[in-house]
């Protein structure tokens, strides 16, 4: 592998990969056991899996997304005004990228195709916000930077607004 290896296109859905995740390392192994173990597994069931494949067909990155809820008076005040009990969430339930291609910019290739398809859902099924548990205190830094908040203080739950992600993708509902 060089380091400018070319991608396959953007995030596809795992059930139409094919990949080689044997050599997939983030440097969190429940990040890395989920997408070996679990993530076909929970395909269409709990969660949607997406990912990016480079030409080797070596795993490069994924993130999954599942629909939740949280208690009305568990979540920020900015996302209480109007919203019924529970409030109902998007969940971008995990997000990782291999180390042999970290600093490319791919984890925002992610988090940005995650916020197209989260205003999709919106439209369809409605959801208010979007949920990230970042997995350390690096992980919370780069939600923060995509605008995400983190409540309450010290548990790195990790709210957004959907109304924020559809300025940001171009896409009112």
């Amino acid at each position: 592998m060089t380091g400018a290896e070319p991608f396959v296109g953007r995030p596809i859905p795992i059930g139409s990969a094919e990949y080689d995740g044997s050599r997939f390392a983030s440097g969190h192994t429940a990040l890395d056991d989920w997408i070996r173990t679990i993530a076909r597994r929970a395909e269409g069931r709990t969660a949607r899996t997406y990912v990016v494949v480079a030409e080797s067909g070596e795993l490069a990155a994924y993130y999954c997304l599942a629909t939740g809820a949280v208690a009305r008076a568990a979540s920020p005040r900015k996302l209480r005004k109007d919203a019924p009990d529970p409030i109902p969430v998007a969940i971008i339930g995990r997000l990782a990228v291999s180390q042999a291609f970290a600093r490319r910019g791919i984890g925002s290739g992610l988090l940005q195709d995650a916020f197209r398809r989260i205003v999709q859902i919106a439209d369809i099924v409605g959801c208010t916000a979007v949920l990230a548990h970042a997995i350390d205190a690096e992980a919370a830094g780069f939600y923060r930077k995509y605008g995400f908040n983190e409540f309450p203080d010290g548990t790195r739950a990790m709210f957004l607004a959907v109304a924020a992600l559809q300025t940001v993708v171009g896409e009112p509902s």
